[in-house]
């Protein structure tokens, strides 16, 4: 084992003894002085006692690790003294004024806010129970209880005491000893294969225990919000580029620890790398259908495009620590597209991380021309932005490497521009699908092949392996995604992965569970498939006796037989969406607003912000796509795994293609779904436009309709009843909804009211335009709209209402509200026709408190009515066919 490696792995050790302590509390059996605090005694306990399994399968010296993770409160060398310095920086992070008695993590979902945190009133405090890391709601929700802040303090409503809520939270005990049960696991892997399990071991023991709970030397509690597997990954990768910095640069540690600390805080030692994958969206959705290509399918080939861009990342962040000669401990996130880094700031990094840029240039033109691509960005800071010394803050260099990242998107090289230009002259003929990438006969482009390929094995894939060795294996290609000399990925079936258990990085698709994988990897995956049981259905879909004997079992479910699953009108749900006002959040909802409140916005609780969002839209959105599915009533779809198909979900957005009410129904529960997981913070909202489709429409205009419908949600707003609302919204059949009345607070919409209430009533329209809030909405709810609905759906069904009478009332919405106003005369007309058309005494009056009277369940009459298109249309489409 390396030294850097040996730092990194004792740093993710340093603290164990926390989680042994809290989960035991066994008697120190070492000299006290040598390790200054009982947890750090522990740790080294805790490894000792485990020595045997550690030593087997760690080349390295067990004694000396376990020195190096538990003295860094008393070291005794440079190496002990360099952990020292890590965890002072990132123990620096730690909540400084709140404190909590309950020994429990919150969430940092919680603490995201545009005003000051104690100012709030009434509030959320939400706790994450002691469960091992799954994609299970009941596991990873956090629990949520109603309190507020007395000075620092928390008191909590309805009685609640610190024992209830301890018990509710579940045991320290049972959590300590499953991990010691998949420990056990550890002796199936060697070396480097090792250190990667503990990694993923630790990530699902630890996310859920926090770092902190008591300040030794303040002899007071803290407000713990950061994980211990956040924490210690951290304090392990500025451990790490502190060595790194030390070996290259020659910067010296002698002296006492304090001195060279506060030399470092002064010495722009860490450099901050992120990477951004270009052009993601377009290239995942430009894709046509082809005559006459055998085994290619818009779905398979959808999927495959979709799975491919989430991997680059993942590839390229791995193989640029290799270069740099760093664990994956110092890959702080991979996800969405973008990935971040920490490493040392030296000559030698920099000027290998140019040369990695240059390279991957090159190959992404050759390989993509400029449809996908790679822009690397990086920024050298010091410990005082670790630290928030003389007014410096993490944020600063968060801020300055996105500005520099999103400069770096707006230039291409020019010698790339003009190799571009020459082999356009030169080329004759495209791909059939894309109609981009040169081919040299009438036939697919590699990319347009691979995507489709890949698309048709993902559903038997359980494992994701990485090579960056080159390994010459027996291996099909249809699995293998290669980025030349950066690295492939292996995509393997449970029978095959037997075969790569030397591989270093084996990792189990959404599942948390060791088997022969030393790790886990969350991806949207879910698409409905074609198995034995519903086989013969979907040929009966299927009038061309030669495409229904091609319908075998693992195939991707075809569009146009998806669109048959639709309640009544044959049609898809597009469906996009993402978090609203992210990047403010990231630039603004964890920092300081008064000298009152601790600075959140720290390394740690960015990761963890990041890592839990992503754990969202790629884990834990395939439960919902499930849960979803089955909530089906009808037996015909009852043998079908999904119905939903993600064609992609990650970092804070996702688009899926469903039967046209699945759609909206997975729309709904995903918003609800996503309240509950971000603690009831209405800072989190989410933005999205379904957009209804015949299955032929070709993909790309699907998704820039759904994305057009999207972009007007994100500009809306709402100011009635004394409510000013922005965004969390959901555009449909061009019109914006709120999707439904959520309790719970928005900071950065009290802020907006108080700046509006400053200014002249006509400059606010200019103002709110200029932030991106362009679209004045009425304020209605989707979720009432869509039970109208279903009233409406209901009483068609018992033949209370008639066809004719739905299209006399869209005839009549055609005719009398014009721009959204309603002309006064359509309410006796609408009279009329109840009257005339209606005879059960119940329906009628249901109509007239809904369209006339104002008495359906506090729903405005005139909202309804300039939304009677969306209604029937709604409800036209889900009796179409049902005579």
């Amino acid at each position: 084992m390396q030294t850097i490696e040996k730092i990194a792995l004792a740093g993710l050790l340093h603290d164990i003894g926390k989680f042994y302590q809290r989960a035991q509390n066994p008697n120190c059996n070492y000299p006290p002085t040598n390790f200054k605090h009982k947890h750090a005694c522990l740790s080294y306990q805790w490894i000792l006692e485990n020595k045997d399994i550690l030593k087997e399968v760690l080349n390295t010296d067990i004694e000396e690790l376990a020195n190096l993770a538990s003295r860094h409160h008393n070291p005794s060398n440079q190496l002990e003294k360099i952990m020292q310095l890590a965890d002072w920086f990132s123990s620096a992070e730690r909540e400084k004024i709140l404190e909590d008695e309950i020994n429990y993590l919150h969430s940092v979902f919680e603490r995201v806010s545009f005003e000051e945190e104690t100012d709030i009133g009434s509030r959320n405090f939400a706790y994450y129970k002691l469960r091992p890391l799954s994609l299970d709601e009941e596991d990873i929700f956090p629990k949520i209880y109603e309190g507020i802040f007395e000075g620092n303090q928390i008191k909590f409503f309805k009685d609640k005491t610190k024992k209830d809520i301890e018990k509710e939270l579940g045991s320290y005990k049972k959590l300590f000893d499953d991990f010691q049960t998949d420990l056990k696991k550890l002796e199936n892997f060697r070396d480097k294969q090792a250190f990667i399990f503990l990694y993923y071991l630790f990530q699902k023991y630890l996310w859920c225990v926090p770092a902190s709970t008591y300040d030794i030397e303040k002899k007071s509690r803290h407000y713990p919000d950061i994980s211990l597997f956040d924490h210690s990954r951290v304090l392990s990768a500025i451990a790490s580029s502190i060595y790194d910095y030390v070996q290259k640069t020659g910067f010296s540690l002698e002296g006492k620890t304090k001195e060279v600390f506060e030399r470092l805080e002064k010495e722009n030692f860490l450099l901050l790398i992120e990477g951004d994958i270009t052009g993601i969206q377009k290239f995942i959705y430009n894709i046509g259908k082809t005559q006459g290509i055998e085994d290619f399918s818009i779905s398979k080939a959808l999927r495959g495009r979709s799975f491919l861009v989430s991997l680059i990342p993942e590839i390229l962040s791995r193989y640029i620590l290799k270069e740099l000669e760093y664990t994956i401990i110092n890959l702080l996130y991979s996800g969405g597209g973008k990935f971040q880094l920490l490493v040392a700031n030296t000559k030698e990094n920099i000027e290998k991380i140019n040369k990695i840029e240059n390279k991957l240039n090159e190959f992404f033109f050759n390989k993509y021309g400029f449809e996908l691509g790679i822009v690397l960005s990086y920024i050298s800071f010091s410990g005082e932005y670790l630290t928030e010394k003389n007014g410096k803050s993490y944020s600063d260099i968060i801020e300055k490497n996105q500005i520099k990242l999103d400069e770096k998107k707006k230039r291409k090289s020019p010698n790339l521009l003009t190799k571009k230009l020459e082999d356009e002259k030169t080329i004759e003929k495209l791909c059939l699908s894309c109609k981009i990438m040169p081919v040299k006969e009438n036939d697919l482009c590699i990319l347009c092949r691979k995507s489709s390929e890949i698309g048709g094995v993902l559903p038997k894939i359980e494992y994701l392996i990485f090579d960056f060795e080159n390994r010459n294996i027996s291996f099909s290609h249809k699995n293998t995604f290669s980025l030349g000399k950066f690295g492939k990925v292996y995509l393997v079936s449970h029978d095959e992965v037997d075969k790569f258990k030397s591989f270093e990085e084996i990792l189990k698709l959404n599942d948390t569970e060791f088997d022969k994988n030393n790790g886990f990897k969350f991806i949207g995956n879910t698409v409905p498939l074609i198995d034995e049981r519903n086989q013969e259905f979907f040929k009966s879909l299927e009038d061309d006796e030669e495409k229904k004997s091609k319908i075998k079992p693992n195939q991707v479910v075809e569009f146009k037989y998806l669109a048959q699953l639709a309640e009544g009108d044959k049609k898809l749900g597009i469906f996009r969406a993402d978090v609203d006002n992210l990047g403010l959040i990231f630039s603004d909802g964890l920092k300081r607003k008064d000298s009152k409140e601790s600075n959140r916005y720290t390394i740690s609780r960015l990761a963890t912000l990041s890592r839990m969002l992503d754990l969202f839209f790629t884990g834990y959105i395939n439960k919902l796509a499930e849960e979803v599915s089955s909530n089906s009533n009808e037996e015909k779809l009852a043998s079908i795994n999904s119905l939903i198909y993600i064609v992609y979900s990650g970092g804070d957005d996702l688009f899926i293609i469903a039967p046209y009410n699945i759609a909206i129904e997975f729309a709904q529960k995903l918003r609800e779904s996503f309240y509950e997981f971000t603690c009831k913070n209405l800072n989190f909202g989410i933005s999205g436009g379904i957009f209804i489709s015949s299955s032929t429409l070709p993909i790309h205009l699907s998704a820039k309709y759904s994305e057009s419908l999207e972009s007007r949600a994100k500009k809306a707003y709402y100011t009635e009843n004394d409510n000013f609302l922005i965004k969390d919204s959901i555009s449909i059949f061009n019109k914006t909804y709120r999707w439904k009345e959520l309790e719970g607070k928005n900071s950065l919409e009290n802020i907006l009211m108080k700046e509006i209430k400053d200014l002249p009533q006509k400059e606010i329209p200019e103002f709110l335009t200029n932030i991106g809030l362009s679209e004045k909405r009425d304020l209605i709810y989707f979720d009432k709209i869509l039970k109208v609905v279903d009233e409406i759906v209901k009483s068609y069904k018992e033949n209370s209402i008639s066809k004719g009478f739905l299209y006399k009332l869209l005839e009549l919405y055609n005719a009398y509200v014009i721009e959204g106003r309603i002309t006064p005369s359509i309410y006796p007309k609408i009279y009329y026709q109840i009257g005339r058309n209606i005879k059960d005494k119940n329906t009628r009056e249901f109509l007239e408190n809904l369209l006339i009277k104002d008495e359906y369940e506090g729903i405005n009459s005139r909202n309804i009515i300039k939304n009677l298109d969306v209604i029937i249309s709604f409800v036209l489409m889900k009796i179409r066919g049902g005579e």
